[in-house]
This record gives structure tokens, C-alpha cells and sequence, in this order.
């Protein structure tokens, strides 16, 4: 994607060495495909920043610098539906027809969608891992502070946001974490443990 693709690359947080600077050089007349593309990947992106602005500072889009990551049920299942949108859109595309330059990213793009679909459905960290709440809470911090994108005042100010957003985000989350650790602790009876059980009570 010609002028969105550092910042795609960016965004996916990925080591591949595409040819950011040099694309222009091979650029040809694009497909059908590559216009699709390269348009969905505009709505991808553009979308992506607005449900992580957290993620949107430390790639340098500073529309949200005052907000963070919607923790919730609510949130978390929002970036599941555009995962899953966008990701049967890009099976729509067929990448055959794709540049070369588009087809890595093509792969990129697919491959962290199925990688975020499958950790919110399966391995469902949210729920029990509170490492992940531990880096977005010094994330929204960092990315604020790692850089000098703005005026100090402008960023403190930024900062002053989201603090108070994630205290009260993450103190619910801190709840829920809770209570699913001492479900995890308290051994389930089995059917016999639940006969005995029943047997010894009193009438």
C-alpha cells in the first residue's frame, strides 16, 4: 500500500523487511485487485487506530492521544467483529492478482487478523492474564512520553486523560480477574464427592 505502508508495517508490529522506501521505484499500474485492496487497507488501518488508540500514539497517529483501549465486553467484542469482517473481505480480494508489494502485506494483514481473532475466541488472555492490562496501562503512558511529537504541556495533558481512564477501566478488569482466579482455585466436586455429600447432610 503505497503511501499507508510503514505505517501498516508499524501497526502489526511486524519484522518483516518489506520494501518500505523503494516501492515507489517498481510501482506499475495497479489491478483491480490492488485498488480493492489498497482501499480496504485504508478502512483497516483508519479503523484499527480508532479501537486501539493506545497502539495509534506509538504508531504516530495522534487523534486519540487522550483516550485508551475499550478493555470491556462491549470493546472486546467490537474488535472482534471488524477482525472478522475485514478478514472475509480480504478473502474476497484475490491476492493472485495482487503486486508483489501487496501480496506481503496481503499475508501480513491476513495472518494477524486470524492471530487476534484466535487469541480473543480461544486462548481468551483477557480473561485471566493480567500482564496484558499491566502493558496497555504503561503503553498509554510510554508512547506518550517516548517521543517528542507535541509540546510537553500538550502531552502531560494527554497523559492526565489516561490516567484517570484507566484507572477506572482497569479496576473493573481487576475485579473480573478476581473472581475468575478463585474459580480456577476452588476444586469442582466430582459426581461421588457430590453423592457423599448429599448422603451426610442432614435431612
Amino acid at each position: 500500500m503505497k503511501t499507508s505502508r510503514r505505517r501498516v508495517v508499524l501497526a502489526l508490529g511486524s519484522t518483516v523487511l518489506v520494501p518500505l522506501m523503494g516501492a515507489d521505484a517498481f510501482a506499475q499500474t495497479p489491478s483491480r485487485a490492488d485498488r480493492a485492496f489498497e482501499a480496504l487497507g485504508r478502512r483497516w488501518l483508519d479503523r484499527s487506530m480508532r479501537l486501539s488508540p493506545v497502539s495509534a500514539t506509538g504508531t504516530g497517529d495522534h487523534r486519540f492521544d487522550r483516550e485508551i483501549d475499550d478493555v470491556s465486553a462491549a470493546g472486546r467484542n467490537a474488535g472482534l467483529r471488524f477482525a472478522h469482517d475485514t478478514l472475509r473481505q480480504l478473502e474476497a480480494i484475490d491476492k493472485t492478482q495482487l503486486s508483489r508489494a501487496n501480496q506481503v502485506d496481503y499475508a501480513i494483514l491476513g495472518n494477524s487478523l486470524r492471530a487476534g481473532i484466535w487469541q480473543t475466541e480461544t486462548w481468551q488472555t483477557w480473561a485471566w492474564n493480567p500482564l496484558g492490562y499491566q502493558g496497555l496501562a504503561g503503553g498509554a503512558l510510554y508512547s506518550l512520553m517516548a517521543r517528542e511529537f507535541a509540546p510537553l504541556p500538550q502531552r502531560l495533558e494527554s497523559a492526565i486523560y489516561r490516567l484517570e481512564r484507566c484507572r477506572v477501566s482497569l479496576s473493573k478488569r481487576a475485579q473480573l480477574l478476581c473472581r475468575h482466579a478463585c474459580r480456577r482455585r476452588m476444586p469442582q466436586p466430582t459426581p461421588r464427592k457430590t453423592r457423599v455429600s448429599n448422603r451426610s447432610s442432614p435431612a
